[in-house]
């Protein structure tokens, strides 16, 4: 007998369109376990389009910015080659520059929604209000537990509310459209421009042309963009706590310590000493928010400002485990690492997978946060992966019972990790191509421009 799931899925960006992918195309289990299960899924998305934070929005919004879901920049590029960025099943255009503009990446999720068929299950200009978990009161669905998924949503055109019900919950509405602003000490005296990377758009802004920068984070965004930044700016001063780049920078850009404190109307003193005087604009290139207002607290989901918990594997609620959270990690390879967090979580509701029991689940998380302390991280970097998304994702994959992403994957996106921190002006300009093997990359002979769009 087939039964039926039905499966909310909030956000249409990357992260929600493999979601949905894994719901309506699950792998032929080996047993007849599994197969026996057909998902509906709905997905909810609250712009008019696919693509998620890869929908360039001109517009910014006051203040913090938070009301614009897009952190997409006009020029932007990929910080990651498209050779490593694409989903598994599904490769990117072949054209020579690997570097994507980012209406390239839009065009890709396009087609991926297209080719799987995602298309017909998406409401757009659906915003999701309200996630409650309440006492099942009808059978026949393929239930995890007695209860249902209540989901709330309103009609952004017309402004109708409605409540559906759902066997289960893949919570994909990205991390990357509420800007986290660390504290500044003395930070009222300011009188210049404060301002986050959430909101930039082009370097002919007017906090930027003619004034001194300091652009602060240098990770690859902030680092991307204080290089375009330098572009009209006077200076530009790269503020940050990491060793510095051994790379070659713009004459008027120059690496210094992250900021302790201000000290002035338009100085900072710097965590090794030195002052920076005559300061116009800062810019926050520091990351942002895990930000989930619809949750209701019978979700059991506790949310901080750079963690999510409990979750087993990064992913699946502990307390509630028909729900899911597509993409917490960062500093990742991201669209692979969506496509096995899907699959490990539509297997697992398919009775393919069977998890630990709830003690399991927290023994194991438990095991990760004492690494993470032993190691000296910060809390506030739990989710931050890195060299550590290998391990993670081999893990999840063999969990899942779904195929690893080859080595030439792992290996190019170290590669290109190394060449950005001694190359960060011209890494771009470099171009590859995977071989047949699936094992090796090419590099190939370097562009001469970057591409315009």
């Amino acid at each position: 007998m087939v039964k039926k799931m039905r499966i909310c899925v909030i956000g249409g960006g990357a992260a929600g369109l493999s979601a949905a992918r894994h719901l309506l195309h699950p792998p032929e289990a080996s047993t007849t376990q599994g197969n026996d299960v057909v998902f509906e899924p709905v997905v909810y998305e609250q712009g008019d389009s696919v693509g998620g934070t890869w929908v360039y929005q001109d517009q910014v919004s006051e203040g913090a910015g938070e009301e614009v879901h897009s952190s997409m920049y006009a020029s932007l590029r990929t910080n990651l080659p498209k050779e490593v960025m694409a989903f598994p099943d599904f490769a990117f255009p072949k054209v020579r520059h690997s570097f994507l503009h980012h209406t390239e990446v839009t065009e890709y999720l396009c087609d991926y929604a297209k080719h799987f068929g995602i298309l017909d299950t998406i409401r757009f200009n659906t915003s999701v209000k309200s996630v409650k978990l309440i006492p099942r009161q009808e059978n026949g669905s393929r239930a995890l537990s007695g209860t249902v998924w209540k989901v709330e949503v309103q009609d952004l055109i017309g402004g109708e509310v409605a409540e559906e019900t759902f066997d289960g919950v893949m919570v994909c509405n990205g991390h990357y459209s509420k800007p986290l602003v660390p504290e500044v000490p003395g930070i009222e005296q300011f009188r210049g421009d404060l301002t986050h990377s959430h909101t930039y758009r082009r370097p002919s802004d007017k906090k930027i042309v003619d004034k001194v920068v300091v652009v602060l984070g240098a990770a690859a965004s902030g680092s991307d963009i204080g290089l375009e930044v330098a572009t009209t700016a006077k200076k530009v001063y790269l503020s940050h706590n990491l060793p510095k780049k051994p790379t070659q920078l713009p004459s008027n850009m120059e690496q210094v310590a992250g900021i302790a404190l201000c000290t002035g109307p338009k100085s900072f003193q710097l965590t090794d000493g030195d002052c920076l005087d005559d300061v116009d604009t800062v810019m926050f290139c520091t990351g942002y928010e895990y930000s989930f207002p619809f949750l209701d607290k019978s979700c059991k989901v506790k949310i901080e400002p750079q963690s999510v918990s409990p979750l087993y594997k990064h992913l699946i609620n502990i307390e509630e485990p028909s729900m899911c959270f597509v993409g917490i990690p960062f500093q990742i390879c991201p669209f692979p690492q969506f496509h096995l967090q899907s699959a490990l979580f539509v297997n697992h509701l398919r009775g393919v997978v069977n998890l630990p029991n709830k003690e399991g689940m927290y023994a194991s998380l438990k095991q990760e946060w004492d690494i993470h302390k032993e190691a000296g991280k910060k809390p506030r970097h739990f989710h931050k992966m890195g060299p550590l998304q290998w391990v993670y994702n081999r893990d999840i994959a063999d969990l899942g019972r779904a195929e690893r992403i080859p080595n030439c994957v792992e290996n190019l996106y170290n590669d290109v990790h190394a060449e950005r921190q001694y190359n960060l002006m011209g890494y771009k300009n470099s171009a590859f191509t995977m071989a047949p093997d699936g094992q090796h990359f090419v590099k190939l002979q370097k562009e001469q421009t970057a591409p315009q769009r």
